[in-house]
């Protein structure tokens, strides 16, 4: 049966087919009759034509049905606020530490690692944390002004992957429950942010609102 591969993640930006290869760390577009195979496909009105486009193009794999995945694919969480734009509070020297040291530790880790081992890793980390149910400890807001005043001392331009896995981690380790979204926009950009249900921890609303969701982990 021909699926989708499941390292293969999509999102419709403007009506053109943006893809995330995961295995491979980039990603591409569609266009003109891919564009339109890919339509098909997704409409359950593929030729064989089209699907032998998309075999040749690596978008769509044979899967036996009784495989599975993975991975679920977690729904796409809509951002409706962000704990930004409340306005940053004070962050204890304490917490400003552990957000700098996160930060330097991912900023070494993300670069020398494939990012599908890195999206695996905050996968496991995630069930492990659903699966403990500790009780936050300390509030999203204390870690969004955290990693908000850590700005001050690392750089954060192009480097949100680093940043937004090391946002993921602490929250973790603070009881709650983050999502990585990564997400793309026309003319070509890709940025990731974390949410925690609807609430961006790591970004202004405006700035991730101008991104179609991808991926979620």
């Amino acid at each position: 049966m021909l699926k989708i591969r499941h390292d293969l993640h999509h999102a419709s930006v403007g009506g053109t087919p943006v893809f995330l290869d995961v295995a491979a760390d980039r990603y591409f577009l569609l266009s003109g009759g891919a564009t339109r195979s890919f339509e098909a496909f997704i409409a359950g009105d593929a030729t064989p034509d089209d699907l032998q486009r998309l075999t040749q193009l690596g978008i769509v794999a044979d899967v036996p049905e009784n495989s599975g995945t993975p991975h679920a694919r977690p729904a796409m969480p809509q951002a409706r606020s962000s704990l930004i734009d409340t306005g940053a509070s004070r962050s204890s020297l304490t917490m400003l530490a552990r957000a700098v040291v996160l930060q330097i530790g991912y900023s070494l880790l993300v670069p020398r690692r494939q990012l599908l081992a890195t999206i695996n890793a905050a996968r496991a980390a995630k069930a492990r944390a659903a699966r403990q149910r500790r009780e936050a400890s300390v509030d999203e807001a204390a870690v969004a002004a955290a990693f908000y005043h850590a700005q001050h001392i690392l750089p954060s331009v192009d480097k949100c992957l680093p940043r937004s896995f090391a946002i993921a981690d602490l929250l973790r380790r603070m009881g709650h429950h983050p999502t990585i979204v990564f997400g793309v926009q026309l003319p070509f950009a890709a940025h990731c942010w974390v949410q925690c249900e609807d609430r961006v921890v790591s970004d202004p609303l405006a700035h991730v609102a101008s991104f179609t969701p991808i991926l979620a982990i």
